[in-house]
């Protein structure tokens, strides 16, 4: 069984559920269940929906029968609809581990929607996913700053460094998180054969302090130096 929470970019839906009707016009969000009865209509409608096994969604919103048939719109689901939107131009140059991070993003976004409107109480492993969203998001912003360390994003995050350290405690961890999007900013940055910056110039630009920790962060997660990856890349480039 599957839950699905769509973004109406475009048109209008219309349906009814056991409880009532439901209408969505351009820019709205619904949720819907899709083990329980409904129907559904659209007149040139443009919108994307993603599905969720039902049991993952139950441990994040208790109360899930309550959202089938819900729809919101307006300020309330401007943030989500922007996501999904710019999600969409990403998501055909994604690779598969990019594409998991877009998809838990776009999931903390209709948790942080659901929380700022206190439509429904969300379990405390939701809050977690929502902040790791949220997060997520400060980090893509600031990386470039040597400082972004846990204290500064638990402040700007308005949390405890304990509750982010739980919020990551799955994972790779936060720092980890960090120092893997500056990696990733920098690897792309050493392909592009327009950037002729120094590699020292590079490492600064993406927020490591020292050039030094830059190169260990670097072969430690590429299994090489970042000039044998900028030579490889731009060999291959080059060759194609």
């Amino acid at each position: 069984m599957a839950s699905a929470w769509g973004g109406s970019l475009a048109g209008r839906v219309h349906g009814e559920t056991a409880v009532g009707s439901y209408k969505a016009g351009p820019n709205s969000v619904l949720f819907g269940d899709l083990s329980a009865p409904y129907t559904h209509n659209s007149t040139n409608a443009h919108y994307v929906t993603l599905v969720f096994n039902r049991k993952d969604i139950q441990r994040l919103v208790p109360h899930i029968d309550g959202l089938h048939g819900l729809v919101m719109a307006g300020k309330d689901a401007a943030p989500v609809v922007r996501q999904v939107t710019s999600l969409l131009q990403q998501l055909p140059d994604a690779g598969d581990e990019i594409g998991a991070h877009l998809g838990d993003g776009l999931r903390g976004a209709f948790l942080s929607l659901l929380n700022s409107t206190g439509t429904v109480s969300l379990s405390e492993e939701a809050h977690l996913s929502r902040l790791r969203t949220e997060v997520r998001w400060i980090i893509q912003q600031r990386f470039r700053e040597a400082d972004l360390d846990v204290a500064r994003i638990a402040a700007m995050s308005k949390v405890s460094r304990a509750t982010l350290y739980r919020a990551f405690s799955d994972g790779e961890g936060i720092s980890a998180y960090v120092t893997r999007v500056r990696l990733q900013m920098a690897t792309a940055a050493l392909a592009d054969p327009g950037d002729v910056r120094l590699i020292s110039e590079i490492a600064l630009s993406v927020g490591f302090d020292q050039v030094c920790n830059f190169n260990r962060a670097f072969r430690r997660i590429y299994g090489c130096t970042p000039r044998d990856w900028r030579h490889h890349s731009r060999t291959i480039g080059a060759a194609a």
